[in-house]
């Protein structure tokens, strides 16, 4: 019914309308983790900071004002089960949220573990160049980060944080195994133009393998 009324007025995004919609513990804990100094960063926001609550500040920025940060983050969750992948992005979302309202503290306690597990990991072997591809055509890492990669970096790490210290080792293997990923990948393979369920398993996993092949004994 709020989805049908949202026909007048201000538009709402995709993102807004689930925060509406699927009020729960999950919900809250994807608001808590838009906060994560590491995530902002990498997306180059303003580091988090009580006073953003009441000034209005931040909701002028676009990112914010669609909740682009927060459905950065429920995409992670959400990909992580790729291989459910239905309905095209937004209808996968809506069902992951539909889903995460019966987690309970267990769970959130998990995925919150897992996030800051995966982003920490990430930042350590990327540091500045967290989540920003790499541009074959100028040589260099790109400045802006990129949300079909995130995905990819993000699920990738995820599945191989029990290999924690040997990646954060390998961070310079990994570095120059990825560039070579970009160029010997098709062009836009890293950066969302192909969104089918196809396109985004296949991009995980060259990801996944290049990380597997590095650590493996």
């Amino acid at each position: 019914m709020f989805e049908r009324l949202n026909t007048g007025g201000v538009k709402l995004e995709k993102q807004e309308i689930r925060n509406c919609l699927y009020q729960s513990k999950f919900n809250s804990l994807l608001n808590e983790l838009s906060q994560n100094k590491i995530f902002r960063s990498a997306f180059g926001l303003p580091e988090y900071s009580e006073e953003e609550k009441t000034s209005g500040a931040q909701a002028a920025l676009p990112v914010y004002e669609k909740m682009e940060d927060v459905e950065n983050i429920l995409r992670f969750f959400a990909l992580r089960h790729s291989e459910h992948y239905t309905r095209g992005m937004n209808g996968f979302l809506d069902l992951y949220m539909t889903r995460a309202m019966t987690f309970n503290e267990c769970d959130i306690n998990h995925l919150r573990e897992l996030f800051t597990g995966t982003i920490e990991t990430a930042y350590s072997v990327y540091g500045e160049h967290l989540f920003k591809p790499y541009d074959t055509n100028i040589e260099a890492w790109k400045a802006k980060a990129q949300r079909a990669y995130f995905d990819a970096v993000m699920v990738s790490f995820s599945t191989l944080l029990g290999s924690k210290e040997q990646l954060i080792s390998s961070k310079a293997e990994i570095l120059e195994a990825t560039k070579e990923m970009f160029i010997t990948s098709m062009e836009g393979a890293f950066t969302g133009r192909g969104n089918t369920k196809g396109d985004i398993q296949r991009r995980i996993g060259l990801l996944t393998e290049m990380l597997q092949n590095i650590i493996k004994p």
